[in-house]
């Protein structure tokens, strides 16, 4: 328990840690409601990238949990992110879900529909 004290932020899996399909997981508002008290930090992460961090911070929010979008860390941003430092604003093919979509066009990228035309 000593170790615990000196965390300044937990990072959060979502499903199956703090809900569970759409209903949270018993003790998770409570555990979340102890870090805001002691003003410690957390940042929700999922690797589901079939969704974008609104949509997550919709469905927190739904289940009772006050959640912003820089509280939400997705797979397709960390995608994003890793893709600008390679080749910012790159054109891509990509087959994912629309809130996929408009993650990569938030993040600069231009989506084509046909591979010949990268």
């Amino acid at each position: 328990m000593e170790k615990l004290k000196n965390i300044k932020c937990y990072l959060l899996d979502m499903d199956g840690t703090i809900y569970l399909g759409n209903e949270l997981i018993d003790g998770a508002k409570e555990f979340l409601e102890k870090l805001k008290e002691k003003n410690i930090r957390y940042i929700f992460l999922t690797n589901n990238s079939s969704k974008n961090k609104d949509r997550y911070v919709e469905k927190l929010n739904k289940l009772g949990i006050k959640a912003y979008r820089e509280d939400v860390f997705s797979s397709g941003e960390a995608t994003t992110i890793y893709l600008n430092k390679r080749k910012k604003g790159a054109k891509v093919f990509l087959l994912g879900t629309k809130d996929l979509e408009d993650e990569f066009k938030e993040a600069g990228f231009e989506l084509v529909k046909e591979r010949n035309k990268i």
